[in-house]
C-alpha cells in the first residue's frame, strides 16, 4: 500500500507535481479517462454562449483536454493555461496545434506568490485542486480575485469516499479527498451549477460546480 505523499508547503508540491508528471504526461491521456468523470459535463455548465470573445483560465491545465474543447466551444475567446509541470504543458502544445484562438501556456505555479494580472470570465481546475496541497484555499482566493465581474469559477473534482484502500491509494499520489473543497466553495461563491455524483456505484464521489462570486468586486 502507498504511503501518503500529501505535500505540506507549496515548494514540495510544485516539485511533486514536476517529478511525478515527469513519467505520466505521455500516458496521461491513454489512463485517466476511466476515472476523471465530469469534464464534459463541467464545460457544458459554463453559463456563456458559444460566440462570446472570453477570457478563460485553467489552472492545472494538464495535457490540454479542456483546453482544447473550449476552444472549439468557444472560437473566439482567448485561453490561457497554466501547469508547474513542463512535460504536461509539451502534451498539451501537440494537441493544440492548429487551433485558431489565442492560446498561451505558462509553465509556473498560480496563486498569490505568482498571480496572474489580468481578470478573465472564467477559471476552471479539473481534477487540479486536490492535488494542490496545502494551499489549495489560497489558490481559491486568488482565481476570486482574478475573476471578471459576472465571472465564474468552474470546477471539477473528487469529493470523497467511503473505502479506505482508495482513500489511502489517492492520498499515496498526493489527492486530498475528503470534502474540504464542496464545503469551502460553497462558502466562497454563489453556486449556478452545484452537483455530487458517484463513480463505479459509489467507490467515490465527485462533484461538479460552477459559481459567482458571493463578495462585489468593487469590494475585493
Amino acid at each position: 500500500m502507498l504511503e501518503s505523499n500529501i505535500t505540506t508547503t507549496a515548494d514540495a508540491q510544485q516539485r511533486y507535481i514536476k517529478s511525478y508528471y515527469r513519467l505520466h504526461a505521455r500516458l496521461y491521456d491513454f489512463t485517466r479517462w476511466a476515472f476523471l468523470f465530469g469534464r464534459i459535463a463541467l464545460m457544458k455548465a459554463l453559463p456563456f454562449a458559444s460566440g462570446q470573445p472570453l477570457d478563460i483560465l485553467e489552472v492545472g491545465c494538464g495535457t490540454g483536454f479542456n483546453l482544447k474543447r473550449l476552444a472549439l466551444r468557444y472560437p473566439n475567446a482567448t485561453l490561457v493555461g497554466v501547469d508547474v509541470s513542463e512535460d504536461m504543458l509539451s502534451q498539451t502544445a501537440r494537441k493544440l496545434a492548429g487551433i485558431a484562438n489565442k492560446i498561451y501556456l505558462l509553465e509556473q505555479a498560480y496563486g498569490k506568490e505568482k498571480p496572474i494580472n489580468k481578470k478573465f470570465d472564467v477559471i476552471l481546475f479539473s481534477y487540479s485542486l486536490s492535488m494542490i496541497n496545502p494551499q489549495w484555499k489560497e489558490v481559491l482566493e486568488q482565481a476570486a480575485a482574478n475573476l471578471k465581474e459576472g465571472g465564474v469559477v468552474a470546477i471539477v473534482d473528487f469529493h470523497n469516499t467511503r473505502a479506505p484502500l482508495l482513500w489511502r491509494w489517492l492520498r499515496g499520489h498526493n489527492v486530498r479527498i475528503g470534502g474540504h473543497l464542496y464545503h469551502a466553495l460553497q462558502t466562497m461563491f454563489t453556486p449556478l451549477t452545484s452537483e455530487i455524483h458517484t463513480a463505479y456505484k459509489g467507490l467515490w464521489e465527485y462533484f461538479i460546480f460552477v459559481g459567482r462570486c458571493k463578495q462585489p468586486v468593487a469590494d475585493r
